[in-house]
């Protein structure tokens, strides 16, 4: 894994940060989309729809 890591230490708190903030957004965005779009359903409607 080493060789893959040309000029970058393997503990390197920049690459984490860089790696792991995107990894969190994505993350944070894949749940708020479908959170909204569920809060816009109205309660009554999809409990009758069951």
């Amino acid at each position: 894994m080493q060789a893959l890591l040309v000029g970058v230490a393997p503990a390197d708190p920049p690459t984490f940060a860089a790696v792991g903030a995107p990894a969190i957004l994505m993350t944070v965005a894949g749940s708020l989309m479908p959170t909204l779009r569920a809060l816009r359903v109205d309660p009554i409607t999809a409990l009758r729809a069951e």
